[in-house]
């Protein structure tokens, strides 16, 4: 019966929060530096705003939410750890080092530098998992360490002014 209730109570939840999402989808679709009524647009030019500049961005802003979000819960997942997260892990501290990098060897390029980060981050990653089979101990060490030379390297980066 309990378990029921939950399913119910969960469902609810659901309809409501995506009710939610689109009402503000649809509220923030006609902020802008002109306010443009989503349901009736006056000109071509405001559905060219709406349909093709802001709705986009919009749902883009909500698939990069819910994907931090993923990556948040999967790090907590996959270390058993509720408060593992990229910034005290070093995940993030690694993924702005080869940011850095990729900025130095490339600097006219937005590309390098994405895939530098991405780049880093996964070494980040890699350096943590290989220490996790020791314990939680070990993941702080490796965290202190690891943020510590990656903190060292950026400095140096900002020394030379890249």
């Amino acid at each position: 019966m309990s378990h029921q209730v939950l399913n119910q109570k969960t469902i609810i939840l659901g309809i409501t929060l995506t009710l939610a999402a689109l009402a503000v989808i649809f509220i923030v679709l006609g902020v802008g530096q002109h306010w443009i009524n989503p349901f009736n647009p006056s000109n071509a030019m405001e559905s060219l705003i709406l349909w093709d500049i802001r709705l986009p961005r919009i749902l883009t802003a909500f698939a990069v939410g819910g994907m931090l979000a993923l990556a948040g819960a999967w790090f907590q997942v996959l270390l058993g750890n509720p408060l593992a997260e990229p910034y005290v892990l070093g995940v993030a501290g690694s993924a702005a080092v080869g940011a850095v990098s990729a900025m130095m060897l490339f600097p006219d390029s937005t590309l390098a530098t994405s895939i530098g980060a991405f780049i880093g981050a996964w070494v980040g990653i890699a350096a943590v998992l290989s220490f996790s089979y020791l314990g939680a101990s070990a993941i702080i060490a490796c965290r202190c360490g690891l943020g510590s030379i990656l903190g060292c390297i950026i400095d140096v980066a900002d020394v030379a002014d890249v």
